[in-house]
């Protein structure tokens, strides 16, 4: 599955992600895909004395945004940048990453999409292809294991931060579901009682009390 979630940073909170791509601070991305023409891109070094506050700046923000979502914990976020001639072929995120088995990947967009010609996220599920580009601020978050890239910068700047988070239900048609009920929960709250919101409520927390993967 793929979720859009709008609005996740403020611009300010983007701006101060921004603060950091500055040249001397980034290193080649293919260290972490060596393969020979499968990606061109930058990413910030983790020994950079702001990479701590960015992971700040991004993690509340995050966890808010994801809260329905069954997150246990995240991995180490990446700060990526796509120059022009910048790309990521198809591929398969690695599996573990970051520290941890990953049920989710998500790619958090920092700057504007008229900033930059081409860069579509594209997440191939089955036979189809989705082709992502949204505005500042916005995160995807889709299911590791799902093949997917980003098609080369025809210009400008691609600036993005891309990471990867644990479910606490590692049963991904139960995790679906239950994702399923909470956003239709979401959907009908204002047109139901309370009472009936309480016990769809219990139903879905009684659910995730019966298939959480205890540590």
């Amino acid at each position: 599955m793929i979720w859009l979630l709008n609005d996740v940073l403020t611009p300010a909170e983007s701006g101060n992600l921004l603060s950091v791509y500055t040249k001397h601070r980034f290193h080649c991305g293919s260290d972490s895909n060596p393969k020979k023409n499968v990606k061109k891109n930058l990413a910030l070094n983790y020994d950079d004395p702001d990479y701590k506050k960015c992971m700040q700046t991004l993690y509340t923000p995050l966890q808010k945004a994801l809260h329905d979502y069954l997150i246990r914990r995240s991995g180490q976020p990446y700060f990526v940048w796509y120059e022009t001639g910048g790309f990521y072929d198809w591929h398969l995120d690695a599996f573990p990453i970051s520290g941890i088995a990953p049920h989710y990947s998500f790619t958090v967009f920092l700057n504007d999409p008229d900033e930059y010609e081409g860069g579509e996220l594209v997440i191939r599920v089955g036979n189809t292809e989705s082709s992502f580009k949204p505005p500042k601020g916005s995160v995807i978050l889709y299911n590791t294991g799902l093949w997917h890239k980003v098609n080369e910068v025809t210009s400008g700047d691609r600036k993005v931060s891309i990471g990867w988070a644990e479910s606490y239900i590692k049963e991904s048609a139960m995790r679906q579901n239950i994702i399923d009920l909470k956003l239709a929960i979401n959907n009908v709250a204002d047109d139901i009682s309370h009472d009936q919101l309480e016990k769809l409520e219990s139903a879905r927390m009684n659910m995730i009390r019966e298939l959480v993967d205890r540590p």
